[in-house]
């Protein structure tokens, strides 16, 4: 008896470490639902879910604080998450080539581009005449 319990705790507190979160029991068809650091949307039965294929080390890396000091103004534009499979993130370039906005040219900010890659691009002023 408690060699099982010692042995659940184990998976528990690997499952933690690890920060998986499972399939919702009642997931219908196109709900989205967190993996690691991906998005996966259920399908017809587990095996049809399709997930996004982040390389969750590489994007833990990738995660740069901004400081208000390297800000310019305007936004970013909005972010497009990708669909699975149609123009999901394995498709686009995953090579950052800003961490902030002082990264970039002219008046363009570092951008997220919905696939956890950062470019330069043209900020958006709204409330401007």
């Amino acid at each position: 008896m408690s060699r099982l319990f010692i042995l659940a705790a184990l998976l528990v507190i690997t499952a933690v470490a690890l920060d998986v979160v499972p399939r919702p029991k009642n997931c219908a068809v196109g709900t989205t639902y967190p993996k690691d650091c991906n998005t996966c949307t259920c399908g017809a039965t587990i095996a049809a879910d399709k997930c996004s294929k982040f390389d969750c080390d590489k994007v833990k890396a990738s995660t740069t604080p901004r400081t208000p000091s390297s800000s310019r103004p305007g936004i970013c534009p909005t972010k497009v998450t990708p669909r699975p499979g149609i123009d999901d993130c394995s498709k686009r370039n995953q090579t950052s080539i800003c961490k902030v906005d002082v990264d970039c040219p002219g008046a363009k900010k570092c951008c997220e581009n919905g696939c956890k890659v950062f470019l330069c691009r043209n900020a958006i002023y709204p409330n401007t005449p």
